[in-house]
């Protein structure tokens, strides 16, 4: 990951596994695609606004009309 300003911040990593290069490569590979790389910032995004209305929801405020689209 990396933040706003191109700065590295840090790799998702599953803790099951034993790391190894072969996941830092393919995480490379997908930031160095275009295509993969603006499918997965969309994917984000998309689970941070599903997140934000379960939250709405849940707190109450479920009847606001959200356009998430």
């Amino acid at each position: 990951m990396f933040d706003v300003y191109g700065n590295y911040d840090g790799s998702f990593i599953p803790k099951q596994t034993k790391v190894s290069g072969t996941l830092v490569v393919k995480q490379v590979e997908h930031l160095l695609d275009e295509k993969k790389r603006l499918y997965l910032a969309k994917k984000f995004v998309e689970g941070s606004l599903l997140n934000m209305r379960r939250n709405l929801h849940r707190y109450g405020a479920g009847d606001i009309e959200l356009n998430c689209n």
